[in-house]
């Protein structure tokens, strides 16, 4: 449509409206032949009623738990208007919060100056100023649907007060569009930047090598990771859900393996400990993380070993003591507890 402003602004011919059309309308064939092919839902129906029920679903799906979220408990079928903004500004590096903010006061700075243009008095007739408005805009074209881009599904999931998982797994398709957003940015800082190539590059260098050392520290939970408007990863401990993949369960379990290894080397061979592994949904399928031949136990209050994530604490209440903990920045993400016999025994024998 802006490509066909355009074309009418600068009076071409019909056959160029003509070949606009016929693009658009091969590009709109061919994505929607793409996503039939990519995407089996599609396929064994309607694909328009198959795409708006996935849609659907998708903005309110009915799973329904807690989590904390800036230090309150919010409910993901009740989650405030603010939770995708919210948790963009937490959990984006401040850099890329920077060329966002850079690129956001430009983009309002360019929008004020085409309303100017086609609403501020003048000489000129009002529709000669409207169309030059029109004109400005569709040669704007690429920014601007960039923009909607990474604009548009924000405000549908705020509209919608669409039920979300934690984190911002669900919107991560947004991230590539605000990149593109940050680094518009990035162009209108380069003529700054450039009086001060040295400054820049010391900055910049600093920055990069800050945010590789903690990778490198989080490791395997990089994704953990916060920015300073939450306190970076210590003040964000508690107040959001970091590891609710529980990726820290792995590394957890490769310590105990190894720890039993060494001051037990012959306990698989002979009596194979059983272990619970709190990962939520999918505790029956972890079989595949072991290297020990593990009795895989579903029960916490049977299991020789119980190895917590941050999300689920399938041990709190249980008489367990910790053996050990796998820590980031002094922070525990995975607990490996183990049963006390003595009080298992003095527990049951207390029973009636």
């Amino acid at each position: 449509m802006l490509c066909a402003a355009e074309a009418l602004m600068r009076g071409r011919r019909s056959a160029d409206l003509l070949r606009i059309g016929v693009r658009t309308v091969s590009a709109i064939l061919i994505a929607w032949l793409t996503a039939i092919a990519l995407w089996p839902w599609l396929q064994i129906g309607n694909p328009i009623t198959q795409f708006a029920e996935a849609f659907l679903y998708f903005a309110n799906h009915p799973s329904s738990w807690e989590f904390p979220h800036w230090g309150d408990m919010v409910r993901t079928t009740a989650l405030p208007w603010t939770y995708v903004p919210a948790q963009l500004l937490v959990r984006l590096p401040e850099g890329f919060l920077l060329l966002l903010g850079v690129a956001v006061i430009s983009g309002i700075a360019s929008v004020v100056a085409v309303l100017r243009l086609g609403l501020a008095p003048s000489s000129q007739p009002r529709l000669s100023r409207l169309k030059e408005a029109v004109l400005v805009t569709a040669q704007a074209r690429q920014p601007l649907i960039v923009w909607v881009a990474a604009i548009l599904p924000i405000v549908a999931i705020i509209l919608q007060n669409s039920t979300l998982y934690d984190g911002i797994r669900h919107v991560l398709f947004l991230i590539p569009m605000l990149a593109v957003v940050a680094s518009l940015g990035f162009l209108r800082l380069a003529p700054l930047l450039r009086r001060f190539p040295m400054t820049t590059a010391t900055v910049a260098g600093a920055y990069v090598g800050h945010a590789v050392l903690a990778f490198v520290l989080l490791h395997p939970l990089q994704y953990a990771t916060f920015n300073v408007f939450a306190g970076g990863v210590i003040g964000a401990y508690g107040r959001f859900e970091q590891d609710y993949w529980s990726l820290a369960v792995l590394p957890a379990l490769r310590r105990l393996e190894d720890r039993i290894d060494r001051d037990d080397p012959g306990r698989f061979a002979t009596n194979p400990p059983s272990i619970k592994l709190c990962v939520g949904f999918h505790e029956e399928l972890v079989a595949p993380m072991f290297r020990r031949p593990w009795q895989l136990e579903l029960e916490p209050s049977k299991a020789d070993f119980i190895i917590e994530s941050e999300r689920w604490r399938c041990g709190k209440h249980l008489p367990v003591i910790v053996v050990d903990e796998i820590k980031r920045f002094g922070l525990p993400f995975a607990r490996i507890l183990a049963r006390q016999p003595a009080d298992i025994a003095a527990a049951t024998s207390a029973l009636p």
